[in-house]
């Protein structure tokens, strides 16, 4: 059998690279790290964590598993599948205390040794070179600066909606990272024969060529932003749709006066009536190409992938905190282009079409790009189709400040202030044309 192992501080990336390297090579992926979590949220569960006899006596009772469905792997405490209750900053703090005890660490040995004596495995963690698999062969220790992998998980917990601040996670990424290095057993520290690479020198280019071209969801590479300005195909297709959905939908435009001038920095906010959203929007000659935030499926079908990435689509992972989405749409805005997305991040279900609550997302991108929003309603009473009137609806640009995101730092609750002022104002639009 095969083993590799990949050690590093938490958040350097190593899981990430671990999945997509397994995916690739069919081998099985071992995240230990979320054994220890399992341990950690089972004391948290128990009221055992600020004590470590308890956390010993607790160990007769439990038994984890790792089950595999298709290569993704879910971690399994007395029989219960709790892979999405682990990975909160609670039980991360509680898994890098739990994992400095000696019988822990014992506990969990065996099995991690029983999956890589069995199966070709990539397994992540804090000691798998140094301890658990010291005859692997390949060793690969990962990291980066404290800050850089602060500034990663800062993105995946605010788009999920936690309530923390950048300075919060430092300060616990600082802090785990001195509990793995300073535990008495099996502390963090890179094998001498391991291969060291830090991930923090890694340029934004090649990260994002490396999400588009490994991430195994979909064949894509980055677009070519010398070629962009040009559109070529873009505007072809826009010119052949345009008197087709006037004709389809009796589509009419108002508010187009508020489209702002080139060279303005702003973000397009839609509600997601249909799949042919783009289309209504960006059909007005006066409306800029729109690079549109788009579901990763869509892009699974090769034609339609043809097709979306033509037209300066690009994918995201729905709810699954996909922060290499949310920086490619950063650099979008950042190369003097224009983004447009859902922030309602799913299809509106309502059968009178009302507007539904957004997502963060939208206000995390034009906080970090310092953008403008301008908020766009697709007004149709109930479902869209042929035949029935279609009114698309551009609102006033909404500026950082009044989105209350001009300062320099905002917290959960302002993420969410400003996603939800950005879809009033989308409703607001709405209401005035269906009610």
């Amino acid at each position: 059998m095969i083993n590799v192992a990949i050690d590093g501080p938490a958040g350097a990336g190593k899981s990430t690279i671990a999945k997509a390297a397994a995916k690739k090579l069919n081998f099985i992926y071992v995240d230990t790290g979320a054994l220890y979590r399992a341990v950690a949220y089972n004391a948290v569960k128990c009221g055992a964590i600020d004590s470590e006899p308890k956390i010993k006596e607790m160990l007769k009772n439990i038994h984890i598993e790792l089950k595999y469905n298709n290569g993704v792997q879910a971690v399994y405490l007395n029989g219960e599948d709790v892979s999405a209750y682990i990975r909160t900053p609670e039980i991360s703090m509680g898994a890098s205390k739990v994992s400095a005890i000696p019988e822990v660490r014992a506990f969990l040995l065996d099995l991690q040794r029983d999956i890589a004596k069995n199966n070709n495995v990539i397994m992540d963690g804090r000691d798998i070179a140094t301890v658990v698999l010291p005859n692997a062969d390949v060793k690969i220790f990962l990291f980066a600066s404290p800050e850089c992998r602060a500034e990663r998980r800062y993105k995946e917990l605010m788009e999920k909606g936690e309530s923390v601040t950048f300075e919060e996670v430092l300060a616990d990424v600082n802090k785990r990272d001195y509990q793995d290095s300073h535990r008495e057993i099996a502390p963090l520290k890179p094998c001498k024969t391991s291969i060291m690479a830090d991930l923090g020198q890694v340029s934004r280019r090649v990260r994002k060529l490396y999400y588009f071209a490994h991430r195994g969801e979909h064949k894509m590479k980055e677009f070519d932003y010398s070629s962009v300005p040009h559109y070529k195909t873009y505007n072809f297709i826009k010119a052949v749709f345009k008197p087709i959905i006037k004709w389809v939908y009796h589509i009419k435009y108002k508010g187009l006066e508020n489209v702002p001038d080139e060279g303005t920095k702003y973000i397009v906010a839609i509600n997601h009536t249909c799949a042919l959203d783009p289309v209504f929007v960006a059909a007005p000659k006066n409306v800029p190409p729109l690079h549109f935030m788009a579901k990763v499926e869509l892009f699974k079908n090769p034609i339609a992938a043809w097709f979306m990435t033509r037209m300066y689509a690009f994918p995201v992972k729905r709810g699954k905190g996909d922060t290499s989405a949310i920086d490619y749409g950063e650099k979008i805005i950042n190369e003097g282009h224009v983004m447009a997305i859902c922030p309602e991040g799913k299809r509106i279900k309502d059968k009178d079409g009302v507007p539904q609550k957004a997502k963060a997302g939208v206000a995390i991108i034009a906080k970090a790009t310092n953008a403008s929003v301008l908020p766009v309603a697709i007004c149709c009473k109930g479902k869209i189709k042929a035949g029935k009137h279609v009114t698309v609806s551009y609102g006033k640009l909404l500026s950082p400040e009044e989105l209350g995101l001009d300062k320099e730092e905002c917290s959960r609750r302002d993420i969410a202030n400003a996603a939800g002022m950005i879809m009033d104002k989308i409703t607001e639009l709405w209401e005035a044309e269906v009610k």
